[in-house]
């Protein structure tokens, strides 16, 4: 006859998310106080759970019964002797080291832990023998403080979700970071399983790193005044390949999180099946990652007169249209095109009519540009992923682009077999045009007008303003030209700023102009300059030598010119910049003069280019 008491041990983490307590020694105990027996029978185990003292612990080992130790599933056994049947037990257990950190160890000596008393009630089967079962999960608030308290083993545990239908998105790499005053630090790197679930253990190590690490090590608030503090500011990254899941920044840091950190992380991109059924909304929603294609007020919005966000940039070169649309609905093909005009109207007014918009993607020579629009990723291992990318061929001769032809590609030029066999993941990017087809203005030639001198308002260019049109419908029977309009069909920004025009730069220094490029110069020498965009934003001249051992920055009534967000101020110049003051302003030494300018144009993904002017001179003092 055989006596059995058996059960699972586990930890709550988070609240959907708990640790078997794998390898940890079990022990019974006869009773400690016997005469409080009854009353402990009656009394829930998280009242008795603690931690045992070393005087406790002397005091049971006389009462010792049995020890063995968890398997992997935190599970226990341990068989009785007969003389033991009718009475009542102390159960506690002893940490060594942790469920699935076997290299951290206590800081102090094991932790022993005392959990409750049982009065086993058994259950007999037909051979006599009996069992009694009881199993035991530490509570979130206990069980991370032990971690994190002896054995400084901090956890994150979380899961990715799509924000709108809360599909979870598997296999994707999530990134934990730590917001520093100096630099940020990596916490762990891990992947999402198939339920979207994650988990980053790490140590205090690991966020408290300086650059006098390993020797110096602590944990600082980001900002001023320097701040000590014990826990870290914890932002997150996710992404699969070059698709961004989750992009924060130490902006968005949860502050001083504790040894247990649980978060839901939600993601707008969309991770479905290509043949899937279920709607996700269909909509233009931005311009790259920096711009909402919405009028408004926000600092990502389009202004009145289509400039967009709060430094009133322009867009230029090749500009991403994002948002998101499903291949299917219904079971039939999803098509979407985008139209502009050069006829615009105010954002804040009714858009130009419909027949104006005659130039369209796909339609009108040189303005689409080829994009990943979705990638294709295998539901299982080892989940590969596919681009799929948009081309000329996917666009009727009205301009719909079918994503559905585009996938169909992927599939026959990888050789991937049967569709269904893979997720379909948006990637923002529903069409990508190149600007520089809409605007034919010639920059302005360099002779237009004398080094120094006023630019003329004749010369100036003329600023090009487009409407962008979004369509997009069910295709039930093309060629009998059967469609379904959908929600979101018609969105239009009314006018949007867009400039593919260099900069007039003109610099040059007098005495260089008297005497020749090559000639050294001395005494007091000054700079003449011009420069004109119809979108500055930023203007300054900086002064360095050879040696980098002496750098000025030269101003006047106009320099440096900063964050300019007037249309007004397009234009400055100076014939007479006095560079120096002698006779100790200047060393005897070469010199490198710059004219660096900051226009107000974005692609919507990146700020355009700084442009610049050098000049080189020797100064000699005589």
């Amino acid at each position: 006859m055989k006596h059995l008491i058996k059960g699972t041990l586990y930890g709550m983490l988070c609240q959907e998310s708990s640790e078997n307590l794998a390898n940890v020694e079990v022990r019974l105990y006869l009773p400690l106080h016997k005469s409080q027996l009854e009353a402990l029978n009656n009394t829930n185990a998280k009242d008795t759970f603690h931690i045992v003292t070393e005087q406790e612990a002397q005091q049971r080992e006389k009462l010792l019964i049995a020890k063995t130790t968890t398997d992997q599933n935190g599970a226990y056994q341990f068989e009785i002797n007969e003389k033991y049947v009718e009475t009542a037990f102390d159960l506690d257990f002893i940490c060594h080291t942790l469920p699935n950190l076997p290299d951290l160890k206590p800081k102090d000596k094991p932790v022993h832990c005392h959990i409750t008393t049982i009065q086993p009630e058994w259950t007999y089967d037909t051979n006599q023998n009996s069992s009694f079962s009881y199993n035991y999960g530490i509570s979130q608030k206990l069980w991370c403080y032990i971690r994190g308290f002896y054995f400084d083993a901090w956890v994150i545990c979380g899961y990715l979700r799509n924000c709108t239908s809360g599909n979870p998105i598997a296999n994707a790499t999530v990134q934990a970071l730590d917001a520093d005053l100096l630099n940020d630090d990596l916490l762990g790197t891990t992947t999402t399983n198939t339920d979207g679930y994650f988990r980053i253990d790490y140590t205090s190590n690991d966020f408290k790193k300086t650059f006098l690490s390993p020797w110096i090590n602590v944990e600082t608030e980001v900002g001023l005044p320097i701040t000590l503090k014990s826990g870290p500011d914890v932002y997150f990254k996710a992404f699969l390949g070059d698709i961004k899941y989750i992009d924060e920044t130490s902006e968005n840091r949860r502050n001083n999180v504790s040894y247990c950190l649980c978060v839901s992380l939600c993601t707008k991109v969309i991770v479905t099946t290509p043949d899937q059924t279920e709607v996700f909304p269909s909509a233009w929603t931005g311009i790259g990652t920096a711009f909402n294609a919405v009028f408004g007020s926000g600092s990502k919005d389009f202004d009145v007169n289509g400039y967009a966000g709060t430094n009133k940039y322009g867009l230029t070169k090749s500009i991403e249209l994002t948002g998101q649309a499903a291949p299917t609905i219904n079971n039939n093909p999803i098509e979407y095109r985008f139209k502009l005009s050069s006829v615009t109207t105010p954002n804040n007014e009714a858009a130009p009519d419909d027949d104006l918009f005659d130039i369209i993607v796909g339609v009108t020579e040189g303005l689409f540009v080829k994009s990943k629009v979705a990638v294709l990723q295998q539901k299982i291992a080892p989940f590969y992923t596919y681009d799929v990318e948009s081309n000329l061929d996917d666009f009727d001769e009205k301009g719909w682009f079918d994503i559905n032809s585009a996938i169909a590609r992927t599939v026959s030029d990888n050789a991937l077999g049967d569709i269904n066999d893979y997720f379909f993941i948006d990637s923002d990017t529903l069409i990508k045009v190149n600007t520089a087809k809409l605007t034919n203005q010639d920059n302005v030639p360099i002779d237009s007008v004398d080094v120094g001198n006023a630019f003329p308002e004749t010369s100036k260019l003329e600023i090009k303003k487009f409407a962008i049109k979004f369509e997009i419908r069910e295709v039930i029977n093309k060629e009998a030209e059967q469609f379904n309009r959908l929600p979101g069909s018609g969105k239009t920004l009314n006018s949007v700023v867009i400039n593919n025009n260099s900069t007039f730069i003109k610099m040059n220094i007098d005495k260089l102009m008297d005497l020749g490029d090559c000639a050294p110069i001395s005494g007091i020498i000054n700079a003449l300059y011009t420069v004109y965009h119809p979108l500055l934003l930023n203007v300054k001249m900086k002064l360095i030598n050879n040696g980098r051992t002496f750098t000025k920055t030269l101003t006047d009534h106009f320099l440096p010119l900063e964050g300019n967000t007037d249309d007004d101020v397009n234009t400055i110049h100076n014939e007479a910049l006095q560079i120096n003051n002698t006779p100790n302003d200047l060393g005897r030494c070469t010199y490198k003069l710059t004219l660096s300018v900051n226009r107000r144009l974005h692609t919507g993904n990146d700020v355009a280019a700084h442009e610049e002017k050098e000049i080189y001179f020797f100064y000699d003092v005589l």
